[in-house]
């Protein structure tokens, strides 16, 4: 512990949102159409991402934040969007 010093989140609150959505399994288009946001801006946060974390690939990034966000088994996801797709 740092002696009571924060420390800083790995994810912005959209960048948070993006891959949240990417590990219910949305793609681009779908996450840009729910966050009111262009699929150009979808791909802009996770590039900028992916160089500020150092990492080369969505699962990379749903790792990361899974690790940032809840330990594995805890944590209620009921209240964000499940994938059409599945």
């Amino acid at each position: 512990m740092l002696d009571g010093a924060a420390v800083a989140p790995l994810f912005s609150a959209r960048e948070s949102e993006i891959v949240a959505l990417i590990a219910l399994g949305f793609e681009d288009k779908q996450i840009a159409a729910m966050l009111g946001i262009s699929r150009r801006t979808v791909r802009t946060h996770l590039e900028r991402l992916y160089l500020d974390l150092q990492i080369h690939s969505r699962a990379a990034a749903v790792a990361l934040w899974m690790t940032d966000h809840r330990p594995l088994g805890v944590g209620n996801t009921s209240d964000l969007p499940r994938s059409t797709t599945e």
